[in-house]
């Protein structure tokens, strides 16, 4: 038993906010409503508590409306765009001239993050293809 209980507090050790998430899910009450960036909880009141109400919540992005650059590899030059609104996550932009796909990666430059970023295009508007939103790829620092 004794070795049971190591190897358990050995896995919480090793992630505890993934032991976390399910400690608060069981005990919020049923009338409560849990405000999430995580998935999970979604997953787990679809399976185990139907009448708890989870919302999927995102970081609020800053307006902006000046202008900014985009160039991907398939493109022969830099255009021109408006950056509608930004976190530090990502961007939406207005690029008239330029229509991108899904999962193309997408290099920007604007004043507001000082470098080149690049991200990968994970939404188009609907109504007007010129409107996309970048999710940011960051490269992990070597240890």
């Amino acid at each position: 038993m004794l070795l049971k209980e190591r190897q358990c507090w050995k896995l919480v050790g090793k992630h505890p906010g993934h032991v976390g998430d399910l400690i608060i899910f069981w005990e919020v009450p049923d009338a409560w409503t849990i405000l999430t960036r995580d998935s999970s909880f979604k997953i787990l009141k679809e399976a185990h508590r139907k009448n708890l109400t989870v919302y999927k919540v995102r970081r609020p992005r800053l307006p902006s409306g000046r202008d900014c650059v985009i160039h991907t590899s398939r493109l022969a030059q830099p255009y021109k765009g408006i950056l509608i609104n930004y976190n530090s996550e990502g961007v939406r932009v207005k690029v008239p001239k330029v229509i991108v796909k899904p999962g193309e990666v997408v290099t920007i430059t604007a004043p507001e993050f000082g470098d080149a970023q690049d991200g990968e295009v994970v939404y188009l508007d609907k109504k007007d293809k010129s409107v996309f939103a970048l999710k940011f790829k960051f490269t992990q620092p070597k240890v």
